[in-house]
C-alpha cells in the first residue's frame, strides 16, 4: 500500500505537466514490441517544469544520461537513483525491466 500512496503523491505533483506539456521521445524501442531491448525515454515539458519518464528493457543500460539541468522536486524511482550535474541528468544503478520518473524544476 505504501508504493500506491507514493505513486499517487507523485501523480498529484505532475498534473500541471500532464495537462499542458509538450512531449518529446528522444529514445524509443519502436518497432520491437515483441522483444524490446535497450531503453525508452519520454520527456514532457511545460513552462518551468519537465517530467522525464524512463523504462529499461532486456539488455538495458546501467545508466542513462540526458542533456538538461534543473532541480529535482519530485521523483518516483523504485529502482535507481537520479542525479543532476551541469547540463546533465543521469539515472544510475539501473537493471533490466525497470523504470522511473522525475519532475524537474528547470533553471532559468
Amino acid at each position: 500500500m505504501s508504493i500506491v500512496q507514493e505513486a499517487l503523491g507523485f501523480y498529484r505533483k505532475i498534473i500541471p505537466v500532464l495537462q499542458g506539456g509538450h512531449v518529446t521521445i528522444p529514445h524509443s524501442v519502436a518497432g520491437r514490441w515483441n522483444d524490446p531491448a535497450g531503453f525508452q525515454v519520454v520527456r514532457r515539458k511545460t513552462t518551468g517544469l519537465e517530467l522525464i519518464v524512463f523504462h529499461t528493457f532486456r539488455k538495458g543500460p546501467q545508466e542513462i544520461s540526458l542533456p538538461g539541468q534543473g532541480r529535482v522536486i519530485a521523483s518516483f524511482l523504485p529502482d535507481g537513483a537520479v542525479c543532476t550535474a551541469e547540463n546533465e541528468i543521469r539515472f544510475c544503478n539501473l537493471r533490466d525491466f525497470t523504470g522511473g520518473a522525475v519532475l524537474i524544476e528547470k533553471l532559468s
